[in-house]
């Protein structure tokens, strides 16, 4: 967002973007927040919401069985989800999944502000792709309308869309780009 600052009159002078401004750097910035922790720990949460109730307390045991024992920092972020969620969400963990999502993609959307594509036709393709990356991922982020209910499959496909942007990006400049396996 590029905020206008008054000085002296009627004087404008343009501030610096917080978010990024343009398109590569505005993809990478978002794509950077995939990798950061809380992103991370969704797929924890979710195989948690699909376990037994048996596996669940399991699960939150002090020495899980090692099918369902995924790290130290990741099962202390799950207890930590399993009681915000028992306290804010009153035990609704799919409420509460959602909601950890909506804070995540608060963050990672505020590098789509800004995002933009050049002009002309032989850009439409991409510059479509990057509207509909904008609009799912602001409304996911900054939407708070509190009935949405949002999953993982939101994410990684926001995630997915944000490649295949990058991937016609380098395709359009002549590269033989690929996205690779890992």
């Amino acid at each position: 967002m590029v905020l206008v600052k008054r000085i002296r009159g009627n004087a404008m002078k343009k501030e610096k973007s917080d978010f990024g401004k343009g398109l590569v750097i505005c993809l990478v910035k978002f794509a950077e927040h995939q990798s950061q922790h809380n992103g991370a720990y969704f797929p924890i949460y979710q195989k948690f919401i699909k376990q037994t109730p048996e596996n669940k307390k399991l699960m939150l045991s002090d020495n899980p069985p090692s099918n369902l024992n995924y790290g130290f920092p990741f099962m202390q972020a799950l207890k930590n989800f399993v009681r915000i969620a028992d306290n804010v969400h009153k035990g609704n963990y799919e409420k509460a999944l959602s909601y950890e999502i909506e804070l995540f993609m608060n963050a990672s959307s505020d590098h789509l502000y800004e995002i933009e594509t050049p002009k002309g036709k032989d850009w439409d393709k991409i510059r479509v792709m990057v509207k509909e990356l904008q609009n799912k991922g602001l409304h996911i982020g900054h939407g708070f309308d509190g009935k949405a209910k949002w999953t993982i499959e939101d994410i990684n496909e926001l995630f997915e869309l944000n490649r295949q942007i990058a991937l016609k990006i380098d395709k359009k400049l002549g590269l033989k780009a690929e996205i690779g396996k890992w």
